[in-house]
């Protein structure tokens, strides 16, 4: 018995080669695209690689025609906003969390714990901080001006957060005593750990570098919050760049 070979309906072997051009093209334009991005604001903040600025601008238009000549058009808007969109920790888990992908004990941490509440302030501080930065470059003072009003507002969002985490510790710390004392008055006072065995002394840090490792160790706290309030009134970029820079690392315990 013969059979026939029915072609099916999927691409041929030229068409799935085009489908592989367009999805490189694609790729190529927004990651010079990103690149570059990235580099004009690491030397709007003072840092980066002017020097390159040039190369990757010409790298990002090569990309785009490569992207014409195998889609048949340029890069949309929509498509060069989804590449350049801020999409940072707290947009992924609120998406993560809209689609379901989050567990109870995550969604416990992220809602319950106040990581959403900290990843929204950052998410606000960090679109601030980029609304300064861009209108500042222009001299279009409104916009600047919402900015800084933004900024301020994820500032605030920030300190509400640490406050909220140091009533915490104390509303813990104050059950712990609660339950010591209870013991005591019971006369079932907990068992002291074992002693460990005694080492010999380490030299007491200086004061500085004491200072500069409780500084690395701290994070952004309220002295810093406060210096960055004053250089959002100064206009002082460079200092608001510095600052917002540690915003990202939690601060430990006081």
């Amino acid at each position: 018995m013969s059979f026939k070979v029915i072609d099916g309906g999927g691409p041929d072997k030229e068409g799935r080669d085009r489908q592989r051009e367009q999805e490189w093209a694609s790729s190529d334009f927004s990651s010079a695209l990103r690149e570059c991005a990235a580099n004009v604001l690491r030397v709007v903040r003072g840092a980066g690689k002017p020097y390159e600025l040039l190369v990757q601008m010409q790298e990002v238009v090569d990309k785009a025609i490569k992207y014409r000549e195998a889609h048949g058009y340029y890069p949309s808007s929509d498509l060069i906003l989804t590449k350049l969109a801020l999409h940072d920790e707290y947009k992924q888990q609120r998406k993560r969390d809209d689609r379901g992908e989050i567990n109870e004990e995550s969604r416990h941490f992220l809602r319950e714990e106040g990581e959403f509440t900290r990843l929204h302030a950052l998410h606000v501080i960090h679109c601030g901080a980029l609304q300064i930065a861009a209108s500042g470059l222009i001299g279009q003072d409104t916009q600047q001006r919402a900015g800084e009003s933004e900024l301020h507002r994820g500032l605030t969002m920030w300190q509400q957060w640490l406050e909220e985490q140091r009533r915490k510790r104390q509303d813990a710390a104050s059950v712990t005593r609660a339950g010591q004392k209870r013991l005591r008055r019971q006369g079932e006072a907990p068992a002291q750990a074992s002693r460990p065995v005694a080492k010999a002394a380490s030299p007491e840090p200086t004061p500085a570098r004491q200072s500069q490792r409780t500084r690395r160790q701290r994070g952004f706290g309220e002295a810093d919050l406060k210096e960055l309030r004053k250089a959002i009134k100064a206009k002082d970029a460079k200092k608001i760049a510095e600052l917002t820079a540690k915003i990202g690392r939690r601060p430990s315990d006081d």
